[in-house]
């Protein structure tokens, strides 16, 4: 097994737990997921918080308040993301933007974050 040059403790890595005794068969490490991170911003480039997207294949989620939302982790593929109705707080700020720029599609790679902004337009 290896050891921590520093501590001498046992290494362990989070995705495939302690490591192997010398000789032992070799097992690869799986995959790390990929994620998609959303920023709703405003004209004025500032984050908007509490605007809903939907995501296929992914539970809903809200942005926070630096307009942040984060699908996370996220299985290889293509995914459709949409910004859900807007609520109370926003409905008579923002307009949504029309098609064709809805859904907005993004693809996952293994390991890496597909990152996109999307702009809510003033009325």
């Amino acid at each position: 097994m290896a050891l921590c040059l520093k501590c001498s403790k046992e290494l362990v890595c989070e995705d495939c737990g302690p490591s192997k005794q010398v000789g032992t068969i070799e097992q690869s490490c799986p995959g790390k997921k990929g994620a998609i991170w959303v920023q709703v911003l405003d004209d004025l480039e500032a984050g908007v918080s509490g605007v809903s997207l939907t995501n296929s294949g992914a539970p809903e989620e809200t942005t926070d308040g630096s307009g942040f939302a984060k699908f996370d982790p996220l299985e290889t593929g293509s995914y459709d993301l949409d910004l859900a109705p807007l609520g109370p707080s926003h409905v008579d700020k923002y307009a949504i933007p029309a098609e064709p720029t809805r859904p907005i599609s993004a693809f996952v790679m293994e390991g890496e974050i597909a990152f996109l902004q999307l702009k809510l337009l003033p009325i």
